[in-house]
């Protein structure tokens, strides 16, 4: 019971404490519908406490879609607050999405092959681990992707043809053989 815990001290104002508070306390758990609303009801009487926590759960890691439904308001009022706020552009300032090159998607799939795990290539190239499972199965499709086969050309020659009449009527095609439908 001698293990310290970590602690850390803001000078913030009561307003904003409160705010902190409530959006550190709304992150940890899960809240029952009845909370919820005794929340949205408070939230209500204060819209700039609205903006703060809904920015501070942001902060936690909460989703866009469950903060808004936590504090009360659309989506893209979370996203608003967010850029109005912290001057973040609109979406999940983690969610950043890195472009691996074709290079490095070969090069992704050979490491694996080699013995690498998913979740240590996931961690080196800053993607999330089913992105590294996607880009191995696209890889693999490709190598089993049979080579393109080259139509010849024609022989410049003259050559023997044969016409086969397709099995189904064909208008101007009726060859005296065939009949003509009545």
């Amino acid at each position: 019971m001698g293990d310290k815990c970590p602690y850390k001290v803001l000078d913030i104002d009561e307003d904003e404490a409160f705010a902190l508070g409530l959006a550190l306390n709304i992150a940890r758990r899960q809240l029952t519908p009845e909370q919820i609303s005794e929340i949205h009801e408070q939230l209500r009487r204060d819209k700039e406490l609205r903006k703060q926590i809904a920015v501070e759960m942001r902060k936690q890691g909460k989703s866009l879609r469950e903060t808004a439904a936590i504090v009360g308001v659309g989506k893209s009022s979370v996203e608003r607050w967010e850029k109005e706020l912290l001057g973040v552009p609109n979406g999940t300032p983690s969610k950043v999405k890195v472009k691996v090159t074709e290079e490095g998607k070969q090069e992704l799939y050979e490491r694996y092959k080699s013995g690498e795990s998913q979740k240590k290539l996931a961690a080196e190239y800053k993607i999330s681990q089913q992105r590294v499972s996607q880009i191995i199965r696209q890889v693999e499709a490709r190598k089993r992707e049979p080579e393109p086969v080259e139509t010849p050309e024609l022989p410049s020659k003259r050559y023997k043809c044969i016409v086969v009449d397709p099995p189904w009527p064909v208008p101007g095609w009726e060859l005296p053989s065939q009949g003509s439908p009545q």
